[in-house]
């Protein structure tokens, strides 16, 4: 028998438990529990990361543009970009 939130697969001779992706934990005896991936900052600069269950999201704040895995900026910086290229 395997930990809570585990899976188990029979093998020749008795079972294998492991954690799903994403999760960590003793797949044997405690169980396994959802990483928070966000506590290794995954997202780009100036992103907002938000766990959850097997995984993380990145997004960019309120006001912000641009790729979250990579950088977001201030709209107002893109929007003077844009002037100066006239």
């Amino acid at each position: 028998m395997c930990g809570t939130g585990a899976i188990c697969t029979n093998i020749p001779g008795g079972h294998r438990c492991e954690c799903p992706i994403g999760f960590g934990g003793d797949p044997y005896t405690t169980g396994c529990v959802d990483t928070d991936e966000c506590t290794r900052s995954p997202c780009g600069r100036d992103a907002l990361c938000r766990n959850i269950p097997g995984s993380f999201s990145c997004a960019c704040p309120p006001g912000y543009v641009g790729d979250p895995f990579h950088e977001c900026k201030g709209e107002w910086v893109t929007f003077v970009l844009s002037l100066n290229e006239f």
